[in-house]
């Protein structure tokens, strides 16, 4: 999550902008863009009784302490202007970030000929036409 601790709660996480609002199973699932890295994030809110209009504005979702018997989290949830927080008392909280970005930028690239890269297309395209795997593997055989 990102964000700093507030009045005792956990760290927060900030949307910035609209946040698309869904009902998703037994829950919300709330779509937006984080604050920090401004990638997309999803926030899905499961087993928590409560009615949320199709869009927010700056949503800010914050832990607070579980209970003393850790079943279920309680959390805060502000939007746009409101003062008093949304609490929610949900059986589970989960974000999901897209993660492929910063995956590839961890792999170093692969160079690759044009060459290469001609025969691939060209061995892919002609997998394409009816019959001719077969005439493929004879062929390969063969050297």
């Amino acid at each position: 999550m990102s964000g700093e601790a507030r009045d005792g709660l956990g760290p927060a996480l900030r949307l910035r902008g609209a946040a698309q609002c869904r009902r998703w199973g037994a829950g919300w699932c709330i779509e937006g863009s984080d604050a920090a890295t401004a990638e997309p994030v999803q926030i899905r809110v499961c087993g928590a009784e409560l009615t949320l209009p199709a869009t927010l504005v700056d949503v800010e979702l914050a832990a607070e302490a579980a209970g003393a018997d850790g079943a279920r989290g309680r959390w805060q949830l502000r939007h746009g202007q409101q003062r008093t927080p949304l609490v929610l008392n949900a059986r589970a909280v989960q974000i999901h970030r897209e993660v492929a970005h910063a995956f590839y930028q961890a792999l170093p690239p692969v160079p690759v000929t044009w060459g290469t890269r001609a025969r691939w297309w060209l061995l892919l395209n002609l997998l394409r036409v009816p019959g001719l795997a077969p005439w493929l593997q004879r062929l390969r055989g063969q050297t």
